[in-house]
């Protein structure tokens, strides 16, 4: 452990204030260098000691006109809100699919049961039972048309699990 003489709160804080904004710097750094690498793996990976130093080539990179130090407000103005942006944009594109998938899925298991009720009941002589029959299958059709509606619209988002659309082809 490493003491501090004066403010040794402070100096904690500090550090390990230093040590996330690292973690993070190189996280997002480990991030860029993959989103380039992707369109041309011709440059060498920057590294963090590059992104900290104002007057290393990453900068001259990011910004060929600017070569004054003041690049990284510039850069915190421009390119970070819009990284930011663009990462907010995948996570609700994630979320989005997720809860398209699971409104399809939501669907299976009540058309199951539907079916499972109704071949239980299906040689049932009993008006009541008839009548029964008569509302699960009208539940049936509907969530049928529920889940294949839910398909139509999702499926050229997402990409549909096997057994649902063959399951919501295979009661209609």
């Amino acid at each position: 452990m490493v003491l501090f003489i004066d403010g040794q709160k402070i100096a904690k804080k500090l550090c390990s204030s230093i040590s996330k904004e690292s973690k993070v710097a190189q996280r997002l750094l480990e991030e860029y260098n993959e989103a380039t690498c992707e369109l041309s793996c011709a440059d060498p990976p920057a590294s963090l000691q590059d992104v900290l130093s104002l007057k290393s080539d990453f900068w001259v990179q990011v910004y060929p006109s600017v070569s004054n130090p003041s690049v990284p407000w510039k850069t915190r103005e421009e390119i970070i809100p819009a990284f930011l942006t663009m990462k907010r944009s995948q996570e609700e594109l994630a979320l989005l699919q997720s809860d398209m998938i699971c409104t399809v899925k939501y669907w299976h298991p009540r058309i199951q049961n539907l079916v499972e009720q109704l071949k239980a009941q299906e040689h049932s002589e009993d008006q009541y039972m008839r009548g029964t029959n008569s509302m699960l299958r009208k539940m049936k059709r509907g969530a049928e048309l529920q889940c294949q509606k839910a398909i139509s619209m999702f499926s050229a988002f997402v990409m549909i699990p096997s057994d649902v659309s063959v399951q919501a082809r295979v009661h209609h």
